[in-house]
């Protein structure tokens, strides 16, 4: 750093230094620069500048977000936290929030859709059982809905655990433009798949990424014209492992209704609600409600 400062001033000489004569090799280059003592500082001055350059671990210039009640995940180490944050609109990319996690709620879709279920634009992170890592940035909260829904910031991506222990950053996928099919939930229909699928179409059963309700097993085919994204898989079926799902915005503010006299969250609901569990019942609402369809009139 000292010979850098010392130099400093050379550097600015060369840009007052006059033109070199023709230079056809090296060696005339050598014998032009020797003679000028500034040329040979400034030359040592951007040697170390460029080798500063390439030591530097520009990983550790992307800002991590705040991960909301200190949580980490099982699934990403905090590299590629990073770089799935930096590809999030930039309105995104302030905090973190795990709404899901198998380890923490256990293997259950229902409960899944339960504790996502319109809260907020979110993303979702799936392990499978050969460190493999698959993922999507949902634009809108999740929401089960026979139709896809988002917008072109959806994105896919794909990493791998390394044997050092390492990861892999991951590769990304974003909208080709070719279509809306960006982001499906679903559970217990018969005639439509059910599960989390990014890209693709119903008709084929044909998804970029599908986590199936069974959250056991997931897919992922290819060429994908939504995202134009290969198949992030090894096979086009994969065995899951873990399955997080991550908030990265705040919870839209309660409807009306669950805030009024008339919703769940309601006080004249509140004194319902007291009666009904003295009388031995219980009453689901919140992150216990089972699933519901948004769109059930559209099936």
């Amino acid at each position: 750093t000292s010979q850098m400062q010392a130099a400093l001033p050379s550097v600015r000489a060369v840009s007052q230094h006059p033109p070199s004569p023709a230079l056809d090799s090296a060696e005339a280059f050598a014998r032009w620069a020797s003679g000028d003592a500034s040329l040979v500082a400034a030359a040592t001055v951007l040697a170390v500048l460029v080798r500063a350059a390439w030591l530097v671990d520009y990983r550790e210039l992307q800002p991590m977000p705040e991960m909301a009640e200190g949580a980490q995940s099982k699934i990403l180490g905090a590299d590629s936290v990073r770089a799935i944050n930096a590809a999030l609109p930039p309105r995104y990319r302030q905090r973190w929030r795990l709404l899901f996690s198998t380890s923490r709620d256990g293997n259950s879709y229902s409960r899944l859709i339960s504790l996502c279920s319109k809260r907020a634009p979110c993303v979702l992170l799936v392990a499978d059982d050969k460190e493999n890592v698959y993922g999507g940035f949902a634009s809108e909260p999740l929401r089960v809905s026979p139709k896809f829904y988002g917008d072109f910031s959806c994105f896919i991506f794909r990493s791998k655990r390394l044997a050092t222990g390492a990861e892999a950053l991951p590769t990304l996928f974003r909208a080709s433009g070719e279509n809306s099919n960006f982001v499906y939930v679903n559970a217990n229909k018969e005639q439509l798949p059910n599960g989390i699928a990014f890209g693709g179409n119903l008709e084929s059963t044909f998804f970029g990424l599908w986590l199936r309700a069974d959250m056991e097993s997931g897919r992922s085919d290819a060429p994908c014209s939504t995202y134009h994204s290969e198949q992030l898989s090894p096979a086009p079926d994969f065995v899951v492992k873990e399955v997080e799902v991550w908030a990265v915005a705040e919870d839209p503010p309660a409807d009306s209704d669950d805030e009024g006299d008339g919703g769940v969250r309601g006080k004249k609901h509140a004194e319902a609600k007291a009666f009904m569990e003295m009388a031995g019942r219980q009453v689901n609402h919140n992150e216990h409600a089972a699933p519901t369809n948004d769109d059930e009139d559209d099936d």
